[in-house]
């Protein structure tokens, strides 16, 4: 007769990191973003008016590279930033504690946001898989940008979401790293994002816009400034 206890239900997403904050930045104009993100080349142009403006706030493809070559997506950047569990997986499936994040993340979006979600470097383990990109979908994410590894590809690629990222594993990051923060400034590839700003995708990387300037180097690019 097995006398073991069974294993805890864990939580999977639902996380609340030490640090949360709510966004007080309003998304872009829907009309104005869609005609950005269907111009040819959108990062780079964007890129030259960042260049212009003495802004380095892009990123290129090989650091984050799309699942699925010829998309473009952009949006209000909304972040999460991950550590390592101080814990190994065995004792953190023992304390019956998963400290993923992501749909917590999705609660405080609105439609049209972008995810990017940061995590550290180390051992190989997802930040994202087919179950949360579910769950973006769902919460009307435009997409995620993953600064680290993903898993799921194939389910991923069914759900239709736009997804960006440095590597890819079949290892769950679920007892191997801790949220530590919702809406906080992140280091992405040597540059910094702040929740807020205006992400732009495409085949060539991920350009930032800050919000206050992305009226004017829209317009500036589409011709209407």
């Amino acid at each position: 007769m097995d006398t073991r206890s069974p294993a805890p239900t864990l939580p999977t997403g639902s996380y609340r990191p030490p640090l949360l904050a709510r966004l007080e930045v309003s998304p872009p104009d829907s009309a104005l973003l869609a005609a950005l993100c269907a111009r040819s080349g959108v990062t780079a142009a964007v890129s030259d008016e960042l260049d212009r403006r003495g802004l380095a706030l892009t990123v290129p493809s090989t650091c984050l590279a799309p699942l699925q070559p010829g998309r473009t997506a952009g949006g209000r950047t909304i972040t999460l930033r991950y550590l390592p569990a101080r814990t190994t997986p065995l004792q953190t499936i023992a304390d019956g504690s998963a400290l993923m994040a992501h749909r917590t993340l999705f609660g405080l979006a609105e439609a049209g946001d972008v995810a990017l979600i940061v995590g550290p470097s180390g051992p190989p383990a997802s930040l994202l898989g087919g179950e949360a990109a579910q769950a973006a979908q769902r919460a009307g994410i435009a997409a995620c940008l993953v600064a680290g590894d993903v898993r799921d590809v194939d389910e991923i690629v069914a759900t239709g979401l736009p997804v960006w990222c440095g590597r890819r594993t079949p290892a769950t990051g679920r007892f191997r790293i801790e949220a530590a923060e919702i809406n906080g400034p992140v280091d992405l590839a040597g540059i910094q994002v702040r929740a807020g700003d205006i992400a732009i995708a495409d085949d060539s990387g991920v350009a930032f816009i800050p919000s206050g300037l992305f009226v004017e180097i829209a317009r500036a690019i589409l011709g209407d400034g």
